[in-house]
């Protein structure tokens, strides 16, 4: 099976009011209410996010884009011959997600999965805000599941052996979690499993701009409007990408970032996280007394400015 990228996903919110202002206001994508669906634009696609009207919120679904309808049966039929209860939507479904055919299947965690191909094209994009994403053939992002640890060997051996992602890197104790990063295409991954305690769902979902300062932009705009902060801007020891992570109106991670680091499959070869990998900087939590916390003696705050021009 060959899979092109993330090509949506589907959220369940109990505000539609709200994650239409964080999209339009804050991330700099599009929007259309349709209904009782948002649907979120973000590039050529008549949409790439999906936000429905749910009593709760949490992750619904992600779509798994597929070439053309020819590769698309095949995969579901290695998914029936895997073994796996897969289901080929409805007229009523491919409609909605609109297009030209989908099927639906559970991940060994639970998590819905949508194979599809077809997607609609609406035109030229214009984010409210200038942003413009890097999607086309990488897809809009990564995302990042959580898995519980009973389900997780099972879990990465569904999406390497059964859908075809490649490893990219895997660590068993990464900060005392297992994780295994995965490519289908040159993003340095387009999902990642997060083994540990019972918590399935959406830790974070990627979406990249092409401007560095575009990310420094999201960064005052969430300072503006009070949008909570999960780590603070960094860059990524192992995938290059400048980022900051924040809390989207369901819950889970939004990561916005710009320049992440592209694989080629000829010459790449997976690596391995151990309890040693680092980032290349910052990605702290907002803790306002993090440097009061930083072990060893202050070396700055401590100096006295009018003795720094004196001469030694």
């Amino acid at each position: 099976m060959r899979l092109l990228g993330l090509g949506y996903v589907g959220v369940d919110a109990r505000d539609l009011d709200v994650w239409e202002r964080y999209a339009t206001e804050v991330l700099g994508m599009s929007a259309d209410v349709d209904d009782g669906t948002l649907y979120l634009k973000m590039d050529e696609r008549v949409w790439r996010v999906a936000v429905h009207q749910a009593d709760e919120d949490e992750a619904r679904y992600l779509g798994w884009e597929i070439a053309n309808r020819g590769e698309w049966e095949r995969a579901v039929q290695e998914l029936e011959d895997a073994g796996v209860a897969v289901k080929v939507g409805s007229d009523e479904l491919t409609a909605e997600r609109r297009v030209q055919g989908l099927a639906t299947f559970l991940d060994p965690a639970g998590h819905n999965l949508e194979i599809f191909y077809g997607a609609g094209i609406g035109g030229r994009f214009l984010s409210p805000l200038g942003a413009r994403f890097v999607t086309g053939d990488l897809g809009i992002g990564h995302a990042v599941m959580l898995v519980p640890a009973a389900s997780y060997a099972a879990s990465c051996d569904f999406y390497i052996n059964t859908l075809g992602f490649r490893v990219t890197e895997h660590g068993a104790n990464l900060r005392g979690v297992a994780a295994c990063l995965m490519h289908c295409n040159p993003r340095h991954h387009s999902l990642a499993l997060l083994g540990a305690g019972e918590a399935t769902g959406i830790q974070h979902l990627l979406f990249e701009v092409d401007q560095m300062d575009d990310v420094g932009r999201c960064w005052d705009r969430c300072r503006r409007e009070k949008v909570p902060i999960s780590l603070t801007i960094g860059k990524h020891g192992d995938d290059d990408m400048f980022s900051f992570y924040m809390k989207s109106p369901s819950g889970f991670d939004v990561e916005y970032g710009w320049g992440g680091r592209l694989l080629d499959d000829s010459t790449y070869s997976e690596a391995t996280l151990t309890d040693k990998f680092e980032e290349t900087w910052g990605h702290w939590p907002p803790d306002p007394e993090f440097p009061k916390k930083l072990e060893g003696p202050a070396k700055f705050g401590d100096l006295d400015p009018s003795k720094l021009m004196e001469d030694t």
